[in-house]
């Protein structure tokens, strides 16, 4: 009787997992095409009014899919499943002003130091949310998961590394992406909390609400133009919304609920590989010997990562 019982849990969970891990391979390839996203979008307007249109485009759908399951919930008279607190709400605009510093500070970083010193200091998130649930919230971790995160973190340096520049010219960008890299990690450790009480799409609209607000005065000080000038200028930003914003961040989101942040952020190091295929294909970039190499590691450090005990959360629900 006890397996019986049993058996339809473990393979439930199972089953979670499983999900989580297919959500955050999806989040890989939607955020891959962020960077050509931008690159067609900042012909007609600036970083950040791109920025500021990925969250005033995605707040439509999520504002009405929000205010849908509200309606449903009140017409079947069910109590929602999530309540927030005041803890949960400082939470989520904890979430959102990390998140939206992180890119601005990226959109700064990129101005003042090579694309490539970004990407390389970039790949160093992992480090900064395995360190801090390792020191503050008692989090071990096994030998695998510790050699397949080195694994993925120096492949992705590598592909980085053949254009990157050390100069004292590259000095303050270089910080400023370390800074950026910081509040990315910060940003997927306060998620992973957060997925404990609230709903993906709640994450989702709260971030992209605190988003607009602190974006909208840098774009009236600055005084960029706001609007694109072309049909292909809009697309960019909306494509961008929907792809990046909402399935992309989305997925990550969903996959916190049961994924550990340190494999997320692991393997999220795909994403700049992946961006280089499409820029490849696209674009005719050169992908060197050392590209396809670096990225077989960065897969071979992601396959031991998830596949070791660390990789799933111990969650009772």
């Amino acid at each position: 009787m006890s397996t019986e019982v049993d058996l339809p849990k473990e393979q439930l969970t199972s089953k979670k997992v499983n999900l989580a891990i297919a959500a955050l391979f999806l989040a890989v390839f939607a955020m891959s095409w962020t960077p050509i996203l931008i690159r067609w979008s900042v012909r007609e307007v600036s970083p950040v009014v791109t920025i500021f249109w990925r969250e005033a485009i995605a707040f439509i759908p999520l504002g009405l899919w929000v205010n849908f399951k509200r309606l449903s919930a009140q017409e079947s008279s069910e109590e929602p499943p999530y309540k927030l607190d005041k803890s949960t709400k400082f939470l989520l605009v904890a979430a959102s002003i990390v998140v939206s510093c992180c890119a601005l500070l990226y959109t700064v970083a990129i101005t003042q130091t090579s694309v490539a010193n970004s990407a390389v200091i970039r790949s160093l998130v992992p480090l900064f949310t395995t360190i801090p649930a390792w020191l503050i919230f008692r989090q071990s971790f096994g030998y695998q998961f510790i050699i397949g995160m080195f694994l993925s973190i120096g492949g992705a340096i590598t592909i980085g590394l053949e254009d990157s520049q050390i100069s004292l010219h590259n000095l303050q960008g270089d910080v400023i992406s370390l800074i950026s890299a910081m509040f990315y990690a910060g940003y997927l450790l306060i998620v992973e909390k957060l997925r404990t009480q609230v709903d993906t799409t709640t994450i989702l609209l709260w971030r992209v609400i605190v988003g607009m607000v602190l974006l909208l005065p840098v774009i009236l000080i600055t005084r960029d133009p706001i609007f694109p000038a072309s049909i292909n200028g809009w697309l960019s930003v909306i494509t961008l919304a929907l792809l990046g914003q909402i399935i992309g961040q989305g997925s990550v989101a969903y996959s916190l609920n049961k994924l550990s942040s340190g494999l997320v952020a692991v393997t999220l190091l795909l994403v700049p590989a992946i961006s280089a295929i499409i820029a490849w294909l696209i674009f005719a970039e050169n992908l060197s010997l050392l590209n396809w190499l670096s990225l077989f590691v960065i897969l071979l450090g992601i396959y031991l990562a998830v596949s070791s005990k660390e990789a799933v959360k111990t969650i009772q629900n």
